[in-house]
């Protein structure tokens, strides 16, 4: 079956890349489109409109769509099984989508831009059905109104990117997902309570990938992550959850969870970096940076880059249609390409640090001292 990728020809807010040109998972967004559907021996086609489509049955999506394998292995037995039947692809409500999916409605069906159609008739909506693995962090209850923050994790799942923060979370999404061919395995009675992290995280050894010539001190941790080639990682460090991107170097007792790095970045020793994603050539120094977006030679020095509000609301975003409610009660600063950032900075969380900016140190640092003999 010939699948339609309409081209946008609209850059992501903000740091202007080319949609196909995003990462996701050390590739491309167009890269990771073309094999998720070559995955079901279908093929994918490029339009600029969809009134080019010669064929009355079809399925399109636009270029800004990310969705993964068994999405869309479920889309197209659901496009076999009821083959004259048009619907568009929507996303339930929950907790999962809620976290990943920026925008999307916390109590009604959220639709997405993937249609099939079959002849004239209008598209009903078709719920995805999500295998979802309920997970969840115990955080400071002055800081949220929660006390649980939920983290879950789902083969399944379908996005659209519109700005860095949504790349942020559909890396995230898809990469977490990852440990869910360990947790599938784990009995439903034995599966830990939210807030209970640590209980598996001897298993998620068993989905490590490592590659050609990494240098792996024998302190460093190291639990359900994909290093690429040369990746070098320093005494007592800590990687979990991670997707490490070839060349980059990550040096003594730091902390890299849950993140994508890309190719040779420079986490700096007892840097913490969680829930983040970095473009490649990144260089970061004194952290923690959670939630966060580093774009291609982006340079951050000992920043306080927010990632709540002390009122627990929720984070408002920049996009191209103005400020919106992120739905998100954490969420951190996107740092654009080859910006630089100088220590005693303090950056408000949900900002977006504009494309080749340079960030001065504040006025109170000390830059010139008297002669004590003049």
């Amino acid at each position: 079956m010939n699948v339609y990728r309409i081209k946008s020809n609209r850059p992501v807010f903000s740091f202007g890349d080319e949609m196909g040109d995003v990462p996701i998972l050390g590739t491309t967004l167009s890269t990771w489109q073309e094999e998720v559907i070559a995955n079901t021996g279908d093929h994918l086609c490029d339009i600029e409109h969809e009134e080019e489509i010669a064929s009355d049955t079809y399925c399109a999506f636009p270029d800004h769509i990310v969705l993964s394998k068994k999405a869309w292995l479920r889309i197209r037995r659901k496009i076999i099984s009821e083959p004259a039947s048009s619907f568009r692809v929507a996303l339930a409500s929950g907790t999962f989508n809620q976290r990943y999916v920026l925008g999307s409605d916390p109590s009604n069906p959220t639709p997405t831009d993937i249609v099939y159609r079959a002849g004239e008739t209008d598209p009903s909506l078709w719920i995805l059905p999500q295998e979802i693995f309920q997970n969840a962090a115990r955080l400071p209850v002055p800081l949220l109104t929660e006390p649980v923050y939920h983290i879950d994790f789902s083969p399944e799942f379908v996005s659209s990117l519109r700005n860095p923060f949504d790349l942020l979370w559909a890396n995230t999404a898809l990469n977490i997902a990852r440990a869910y061919s360990v947790a599938r395995l784990i009995p439903k009675r034995f599966r830990p309570k939210p807030g209970r992290l640590r209980t598996h995280h001897r298993t998620l050894r068993l989905i490590n990938k490592r590659g050609k010539g990494c240098e792996i001190h024998p302190t460093a941790v190291i639990e359900g992550c994909v290093l690429g080639d040369n990746v070098s990682v320093g005494a007592h460090a800590v990687l979990r959850l991670a997707h490490i991107g070839s060349g980059t170097i990550i040096e003594d007792q730091a902390s890299v969870t849950q993140s994508v790095i890309g190719e040779n970045n420079f986490i700096a020793n007892k840097n913490h970096v969680s829930y983040s994603l970095t473009y490649p050539e990144v260089f970061l120094i004194h952290g923690p940076y959670q939630f966060a977006v580093f774009g291609c030679e982006a340079s951050v020095f000992a920043t306080i880059s927010c990632d709540v509000r002390i009122d627990k609301k929720n984070i408002v975003m920049p996009t191209a249609d103005g400020l919106v409610d992120s739905g998100q009660p954490l969420l951190g600063v996107a740092y654009g390409h080859r910006c630089k950032v100088a220590a005693g900075s303090i950056i408000a969380p949900g900002r977006i640090v504009p494309n080749d900016l340079v960030i001065q140190p504040p006025d109170h640092i000390i830059s010139r001292f008297n002669d004590p003999a003049s």
